[in-house]
């Protein structure tokens, strides 16, 4: 756990939300030792079967609303344009930005105001 939270503590992110993700995560390998349930080899399984992925023709397919959540400071315009591009291949896509938001760790860094933006896009488009 403290190496978890060094990691973490660089970003100011460490909570007891990320905490407690971290300890579920957490499991004892030998005496003293413990390593993270979604470890290295998890992690190449997951990334290289992400990447066969065409998100340019997933959107295309999605008829549902869809609600995209961006950092607030948004500075890279090369990602910016990439996801606004999506967006505009949904029927009904939407980009909002959220305040500290740092994917995928926003719902554990605020996940009330994560809440309320999804809360807000789904009445919303319930009307």
């Amino acid at each position: 756990m403290e190496d978890r939270r060094e990691v973490f503590e660089k970003y100011g992110w460490w909570n007891e939300d990320l905490e407690a993700v971290e300890r579920y995560g957490a499991y004892k390998v030998d005496e003293g030792k413990y390593t993270k349930a979604f470890g290295k080899q998890a992690m190449e399984n997951y990334m290289s079967n992400y990447f066969q992925y065409r998100f340019e023709d997933y959107y295309r397919k999605v008829k549902c609303p869809l609600l995209m959540l961006a950092e607030k400071e948004f500075e890279d315009e090369r990602e910016k344009a990439a996801m606004m591009g999506l967006r505009e291949l949904a029927e009904q896509g939407e980009i909002v930005e959220v305040s500290g938001w740092a994917h995928p760790y926003v719902w554990f860094l605020d996940p009330e105001d994560a809440c309320k933006v999804i809360l807000k896009f789904l009445d919303e488009t319930a009307h």
